[in-house]
């Protein structure tokens, strides 16, 4: 196991959820503030940025995630929010909490 806590700590790729209004972005970035700042730009609605985390094939897991909900999908990597993504990030941010130290 600490090997692969290490693989997973050395990995720069980071899975972001960001939500903007009724929709979430689910992607992959090694700066995803830098990320919401480029999506910002030129959209008059306010993107925030619900979790990132570290993850071993973080492109993977991305596409993983894009095929679970498939049947929400919006435009690009956006996904009309309901309460299987409610579930899901909700899920997803115990594993943030996790990373960064915290007890579950």
């Amino acid at each position: 196991m600490p090997f692969l806590l290490e693989y997973i700590m050395a990995t720069k790729e980071r899975i972001y959820i960001m939500q903007c209004n009724d929709y979430i972005k689910i992607g992959v970035s090694e700066n995803p503030w830098v990320r919401i700042k480029s999506l910002q730009t030129g959209n008059p609605y306010k993107i925030d940025l619900l979790l990132s985390f570290k993850t071993k094939n973080a492109y993977s897991e991305e596409k993983r995630f894009h095929n679970y909900f498939d049947s929400k999908k919006s435009i690009g990597e956006w996904f009309k929010i309901d309460d299987d993504i409610k579930h899901f990030v909700k899920n997803l941010k115990i594993i943030e909490y996790k990373e960064k130290g915290g007890e579950y």
